[in-house]
This record gives C-alpha cells, structure tokens and sequence, in this order.
C-alpha cells in the first residue's frame, strides 16, 4: 500500500509483477485528482484521473493488467503522482 507520491524507485528483487493496481480515494477527493504511476525512466505505466463523487461514496479506480508490469525489466516504478487517497499494488 502507497499513500504518498515520490520520485524513488520502488523495486524489488523478490517482487517481479504488478498484476493490478487499485486507487481508493476517501470521500473527501475532488474531481480531477490523478494517479501516476511510472517506470524508473518516466515512461508512464498507469494514470487516473477522479471524477464526480457521490455524496458519501470513496472514488476508486482498479486497473488488471493482461500482461503484468515486470519490475526487473521496467527497473523498477515510482507513484510520481498521487494527490489523494491510498494504492494498493497486487503482485505475483
């Protein structure tokens, strides 16, 4: 789980794939806060942009991937922007 954007490389030599990402932004999230998730060379992997909320409800985006996102050969992601809420990474 990430609840904060920065520019450091998450990798690991035990984790080798992101199968899917889920985005859960509280009630309090604004239309227009984004989600980015990049490889360790800026090369976007994933965004999200929030929509209009429902009174009461939490705003979330979960993505699958077909093919996961290969850490070793991605060298590795950053959660370059996350202006609300918490991540959640499933891995393989």
């Amino acid at each position: 789980m990430i609840d904060t954007a920065s520019t450091q490389v998450i990798n690991s030599d035990e984790v080798t794939r992101i199968t899917a990402i889920r985005w859960v932004s509280p009630t309090a999230a604004a239309e227009g806060h984004n989600l980015e998730i990049t490889d360790a060379a800026d090369n976007v992997l994933f965004e999200a942009v929030a929509f209009a909320l429902n009174s009461g409800t939490a705003y979330q985006e979960h993505a699958a991937f077909d093919t996961p996102i290969e850490l070793w050969s991605s060298g590795g992601i950053k959660v370059k922007t996350l202006d609300s809420g918490k991540v959640y990474l499933y891995l393989a």
